[in-house]
């Protein structure tokens, strides 16, 4: 199961502020109430997560032919040579 919020436009004002479709260059994340921090959290998904996920789709993959990669960018070096590419073709 993963989490997303249910009204993104409010969560979005209630984590960057009213201005959120505006980018804000001296915009900072520590005065987010609490209450979003624990529901923002519930959407993030652990390593263990991650691997289980990966492991399911495997899994799963004789019954999808062309299944795509599960790619969790959230455990990789965004600015490392590493990274994969998301090829969209």
């Amino acid at each position: 199961m993963v989490f997303t919020p249910n009204n993104t436009e409010v969560f979005l004002a209630s984590y960057y502020g009213k201005g959120w479709k505006v980018p804000d260059p001296s915009y900072s994340n520590e005065a987010i109430p609490d209450e979003v921090k624990k529901f923002l959290n519930k959407t993030n998904i652990s390593p263990a997560e991650y691997r289980e996920m990966c492991e399911e789709i495997a899994q799963r993959s004789s019954d999808y032919p062309n299944p795509g990669r599960f790619i969790a960018i959230g455990l990789l070096d965004l600015y490392s040579e590493d990274v994969p590419s998301l090829d969209l073709e």
